[in-house]
């Protein structure tokens, strides 16, 4: 982003960079490579790909007709339209990471024993020697490796990304607290060297703003459906094995009697009296129970870093004559309007 205000273009899609970056870490993780400039095309593939699943996922149709084992309800209007677009985008990215994962198993030499570098390359190192031992070869199948990968994409990529970008619109919009900010981070890092992990505790507003910003921006209204494993009693009501059940984040994330003006932006909800940063119990933006967000430790981490770092070197303003749109668009996420922010570099 500095060689773009280099350039004397301080328009920017800030919400496109952290894009790049956190698929890039994601990718890293899985497939050993991040999106540098000749790979950029495939990022785009993928995200394309993600977006349209999780709009077309997050439509309440589509999850009528996903848990209806009978198949009946594919054959009303609506309901099988929803369905087979559904299932066309799923096919897509199935065949994707099906190819990526071939592509690298290809590229591994299996004959040495190696420190693996990715996820996959580790998942395929276990899978041969499990094939060779004569182990159940279940617990390591193609099948449960695309579902990883899948799963890790689709949660670690879109939620982190989409939770970074209503963060800029909230810092674009709310100068006071872009301010207090940075006026930390100048006291507690300043200008020479990046933000570490380390420095965390130091950063009582950055972590503020960070857990204000999944609070409000409430990414998953309709959390990630599950399902009772047994009949159980449940204030009252009694529940079925097989009941799909949605956890409502937002009745809590929204509730006035825990968070008062549930729909401004308050980061000092955060901030104890002595000026440390208060965790709350009822801040669940990674759903709850023991099935929670598997990517939850690297998200908190790149939300943090990611929010450390651009504040401590950019400063984020609306442009006059093209203000951000704050509805959101809804999907499997709530994502934000496109925007551009102006972009002033602080140091």
């Amino acid at each position: 982003m500095k060689e773009h205000i280099k350039k004397g273009e301080d328009e920017i899609s800030v919400h496109h960079k952290i894009d790049v970056a956190v698929g890039s870490i994601i990718n890293l993780l899985i497939f050993g490579y991040a999106f540098h400039e000749k790979y950029l095309e495939e990022f785009f593939k993928i995200k394309s790909l993600m977006r349209d699943f999780i709009k077309v996922s997050g439509n309440p149709l589509f999850r009528l007709v996903s848990a209806d084992t009978s198949g009946i309800l594919r054959r009303f209007p609506g309901f099988g339209t929803s369905y087979n677009d559904g299932k066309r985008l799923g096919d897509e990215l199935r065949a994707f990471f099906n190819g990526q994962i071939k592509e690298r198993r290809q590229k591994i030499d299996f004959t040495e024993d190696s420190e693996p570098t990715d996820y996959v390359e580790a998942y395929l190192r276990q899978q041969q020697k499990n094939e060779k031992s004569g182990e159940d070869g279940d617990l390591f199948s193609n099948e449960q490796l695309f579902g990883c990968v899948f799963d890790m994409w689709l949660a670690a990529q879109e939620t982190t990304s989409n939770t970074l970008s209503w963060m800029v619109l909230f810092m674009m919009t709310n100068p006071k607290y872009q301010k207090l900010v940075h006026q930390e981070l100048d006291k507690s890092i300043g200008s020479d060297r990046a933000i570490t992990a380390e420095d965390k505790r130091n950063l009582p507003y950055v972590n503020a703003v960070v857990a204000e910003t999944q609070r409000l921006c409430n990414l998953m209204p309709n959390n990630v459906p599950h399902r009772l494993i047994q009949d159980i009693e449940f204030h009252g009501y009694s529940l079925k094995a097989d009941t799909i059940v949605v956890p409502q984040i937002s009745s809590v994330l929204y509730d006035e009697t825990i968070f008062p003006e549930p729909h401004k932006f308050k980061p000092e909800r955060f901030i104890d009296e002595n000026g440390k940063f208060q965790p709350k119990p009822e801040l669940i933006p990674f759903s709850i129970g023991k099935r929670i967000c598997l990517g939850e430790g690297l998200a908190r981490l790149e939300l943090y870093l990611i929010t450390a770092n651009l504040l401590n070197q950019f400063e984020l303003s609306i442009i006059p004559s093209k203000p951000p749109n704050m509805a959101p668009i809804f999907g499997g996420v709530k994502i934000s309007q496109p925007y551009l922010t102006h972009l002033k570099q602080r140091f």
